[in-house]
């Protein structure tokens, strides 16, 4: 399930499942504001994951959203999509270039060949605030029709899922949860106290204490039920009850389930 809340390895997670949905095939993800010719505004989060990917071949995934300032191709203007787009890369216009191009290399180092892209507006408030999923393919048997289905059924609850954690309007990653801050948190959600935590984690209560209050601020959380609550997805990022996730899908509903 990917978390409720805004955390610094939220796209991996996303990365993992939408991995495990394609076969184990190399994934990134990102969440970033773009415009109608795939420009990067800003980029807030990005995340890679592969069945067989090393650490270092997610790591050129990451930077190919990190150190680009286009995406390289584009499913049109954010503002005009009726939900969530996928593509087979090879049938939009950029498809002949994209191997020339710095991103299409980068895919080609890791040995991919085939590309399945997708996007999602995260909220209507901003509709250029996407989710974006490139899927990659080493070779063999192309994407098919079934796959951009797929993919864009599953996007959906991807999108609200992100929506429930980083709010409807963009955050830097200082606003993001570290690991240890997840572990304190989820201490919390079990009825721990900062003592038993600090026991738990070897800590001092002081260190326990100075997480606590990063949870509250980064979560805007006044109460320790908020927090709770936050990281439950009984509220989401601006503070409203969160909507659930919708039971749509491709045809697999396991991925939907994995997401939300």
């Amino acid at each position: 399930m990917l978390p409720a809340i805004a955390t610094q390895d939220w796209c991996d997670r996303a990365a993992v499942v939408l991995s495990k949905l394609f076969d184990g095939a190399p994934v990134g993800v990102a969440i970033g504001e773009i415009d109608a010719s795939g420009t990067f505004l800003r980029l807030e989060s990005v995340g890679a994951a592969g069945a067989v990917l090393s650490a270092e071949k997610q790591d050129v995934i990451r930077r190919r959203f990190e150190m680009a300032t286009k995406l390289g191709w584009t499913l049109g203007e954010p503002s005009t999509w009726n939900g969530p787009l996928a593509a087979r890369l090879a049938d939009l216009p950029v498809g002949l270039s994209w191997a020339a191009q710095e991103a299409g290399r980068q895919w080609a180092n890791i040995g991919v060949s085939e590309l399945l892209v997708g996007a999602a507006t995260i909220s209507p408030q901003r509709p250029g605030r996407v989710v974006i999923i490139e899927v990659g393919r080493p070779g063999g048997r192309p994407f098919e029709d079934a796959d951009t289905t797929t993919l864009s059924g599953v996007m959906r609850a991807v999108a609200r899922r992100a929506f429930k954690a980083f709010g409807p309007d963009p955050i830097s990653s200082n606003r993001m949860l570290t690991p240890r801050e997840q572990e304190v948190l989820s201490r919390l959600a079990l009825g721990e106290s900062v003592k038993e935590i600090a026991v738990r984690l070897d800590r001092s209560p002081h260190t326990v204490h100075d997480h606590v209050k990063a949870l509250h601020r980064k979560l805007q959380a006044s109460s320790r039920g908020a927090l709770i609550a936050r990281a439950l997805g009984y509220l989401s990022a601006d503070g409203a009850a969160a909507p659930g996730i919708p039971e749509h899908n491709g045809g697999r509903t396991g991925a939907i389930a994995s997401v939300g």
